[in-house]
């Protein structure tokens, strides 16, 4: 599951292999979910986000509750971009990143990492 504030080609990046993974791994699945202040706007943007870059097999969202994400999932609005992987119901691994940070040596981390809990 991943939690963003931003569409820019660096979280494309991180999405697409998200989105190789899970199409690789069957029974797995991702959520991409995207905050912001303005609920219409991030709709928007997700729209267009999608058409430029047609992801295959992970979801892209706007959570009702699209400012912070919901409660229970504590996402520091100081990060732009959070990625947790669960499996069997428990976290198992979670990175965090602040603006500016995501960049594709840590999106090469993330994506290892997460691909060594599939195996």
């Amino acid at each position: 599951m991943v939690f963003t504030r931003k569409t820019d080609d660096i979280l494309a990046s991180l999405v697409k292999q998200i989105d190789d993974l899970v199409g690789k791994h069957k029974g797995s699945a991702a959520i991409i979910n995207f905050l912001g202040p303005a609920l219409e706007s991030v709709r928007i943007e997700v729209e267009q986000f999608h058409s430029r870059h047609g992801f295959q097999h992970v979801a892209l969202v706007v959570p009702v509750k699209h400012g912070n994400g919901p409660r229970n999932m504590h996402i520091h609005p100081g990060f732009e971009t959070t990625v947790v992987f669960y499996k069997e119901r428990s976290v198992v691994t979670n990175h965090s990143f602040q603006a500016g940070e995501l960049e594709e040596s840590k999106i090469a981390s993330v994506i290892k990492d997460v691909e060594s809990h599939l195996q």
